[in-house]
């Protein structure tokens, strides 16, 4: 079963690898500015900003690692992440997110990758 959807998975990623480049905002862009990106009812959480250079395996890995998304949860987000340029995350506390994106930002630095990811709020002003 977890072979079924890693292939779906992996088929997918091979549509999307020769599509047109994906979404990339500036690092400085805030989610909670663009329309579409805030889920209903949100309060706290973390916003990633796709790049050209963090692997997607990579962002998947931080998902599961660091938001305690399902493998199958966590591909679904990478996707958005990478064709939307980025996703909000909703967290149930600020401390959560905090965790959360430091954990993230932590291993990408580690690694030499530009991935943002920030824990935010809806009373965020940047």
């Amino acid at each position: 079963m977890m072979l079924t959807f890693l292939t779906r998975c992996l088929d997918a990623l091979k549509r999307f690898w020769d599509a047109p480049a994906s979404a990339v905002f500036p690092t400085g862009t805030s989610l909670l500015d663009r329309e579409g990106f805030v889920p209903d009812g949100f309060l706290y959480g973390v916003e990633i900003l796709n790049d050209d250079s963090s692997p997607m395996e990579f962002v998947v890995d931080c998902l599961v690692t660091h938001g305690n998304f399902a493998t199958k949860r966590a591909y679904e987000m990478m996707l958005q992440i990478h064709l939307r340029g980025g996703a909000v995350l909703p967290t149930d506390t600020m401390a959560q997110a905090e965790a959360f994106a430091e954990g993230v930002t932590a291993d990408a630095k580690a690694r030499g990758y530009p991935l943002v990811c920030r824990a935010i709020s809806r009373d965020y002003s940047p």
